[in-house]
């Protein structure tokens, strides 16, 4: 088991004779789950107001949402086409459904450049590639050292 979120659904997909499924975090005292939210605005002081408009119109357009549905990194803001039903793994990609009512965000104290630096060793922690432990000692050293 490992923990995912929906942007690592490609690089599952990608692994050959490999069956996968997602389900809920196992639950502790009470029922949560992590909330990743993106999002696009437009500034106040944007000197392309219309252009800026033009382009969030643009990614909620249907075409945009069902690419993003078909990439299965992300689940699309439009309703109907988040909820219509698709082929292949994962099975379970609906279950957002069940584990929204109990989703937190994750508001993380770091600027990007150390969120960058955290990815990266996990990223090696959970292929393998490194323990636990070098791990933390890694993270500690660069973020120490940035």
């Amino acid at each position: 088991m490992t923990m995912e979120s929906y942007y690592g659904f490609n690089i599952l997909n990608r692994i050959k004779k490999f069956s996968w499924d997602i389900a809920p975090l196992p639950m502790g005292k009470s029922k949560a789950t992590l909330l990743l939210a993106d999002g696009f605005a437009i500034s106040k002081r944007t000197t392309n107001f219309n252009l800026a408009l033009e382009f969030l119109k643009f990614i909620q357009s249907e075409t945009v949402q069902e690419y993003i549905k078909n990439c299965r990194t992300l689940v699309p803001i439009n309703k109907d086409i988040a909820e219509k039903f698709y082929k292949g793994p994962p099975e379970n990609y609906k279950i957002y459904k069940q584990v929204l009512p109990y989703a937190r965000l994750l508001n993380l104290p770091y600027s990007s450049q150390q969120r960058q630096i955290i990815e990266e060793e996990t990223n090696l922690l959970w292929h393998g590639l490194q323990s636990y432990e070098d791990t933390c000692e890694h993270i500690e050293n660069r973020l120490r050292n940035e």
